[in-house]
């Protein structure tokens, strides 16, 4: 049960600078996010020209890496100094996205969507760690991860909507200003992270 004698937001925003902080970075990271997943399966199927189905194995491998390594990934967070490796995790986030800027065939795209996969994973497996530890004791853990679901389907509407202009200019320049975008998202959300405390 969550300590209601001490509310979690003032509007809109929570109280604790710590949740704050993990809020921006969700935020800021699905902004960039949303804005790719609306438009990289086109961008590589129309504007690349490979085939659909190596495209869907490629995000489809992404996937799978995500899943298979969020569990032994979670129970490393909680054995590390979680800032600088958050911080890290993010900057190769902003790297990979990059990444997507120069990919042309199906090897690039395999090893851009395992690698935002295995970083992916590793920036969530901490956050939620972090969560627990500043949460827990007020309280507040379950309560902000709502809250933070909010905040990521926010942020995955607005970088949708943001996909959804370049799927509308249906440029190889407007796509390619989505994954920029995407790749700097990363860099802020990795910045705002230095913020927490070691």
């Amino acid at each position: 049960m969550g300590d209601h004698t001490t509310p979690l937001t003032r509007h809109g925003i929570p109280i604790d600078p710590h949740l704050r902080v993990l809020g921006a970075i969700a935020l800021v990271d699905t902004l960039g996010r949303g804005a790719t997943m609306t438009t990289i399966a086109i961008y590589f199927t129309h504007v690349v020209g490979m085939p659909a189905t190596a495209v869907a194995f490629a995000i489809g491998l992404g996937a799978f890496t995500e899943f298979v390594l969020s569990t032994p990934l979670g129970m490393l967070a909680d054995r590390v100094e979680p800032r600088a490796l958050l911080v890290g995790a993010l900057v190769a986030m902003a790297g990979f996205a990059a990444g997507l800027l120069v990919v042309t065939g199906l090897p690039g795209l395999v090893a851009v969507n395992i690698g935002l996969g295995i970083a992916g994973t590793t920036s969530r497996a901490l956050r939620n760690m972090m969560i627990a530890r500043v949460g827990g004791p007020t309280g507040q853990a379950v309560e902000f991860k709502a809250y933070l679901r909010a905040v990521t389907n926010s942020g995955l509407a607005f970088g949708g909507l943001m996909g959804g202009l370049a799927l509308w200019a249906d440029t190889r320049s407007a796509y390619l200003a989505v994954f920029v975008w995407d790749a700097v998202t990363f860099l802020v959300a990795a910045g705002v992270a230095r913020q927490l405390p070691p």
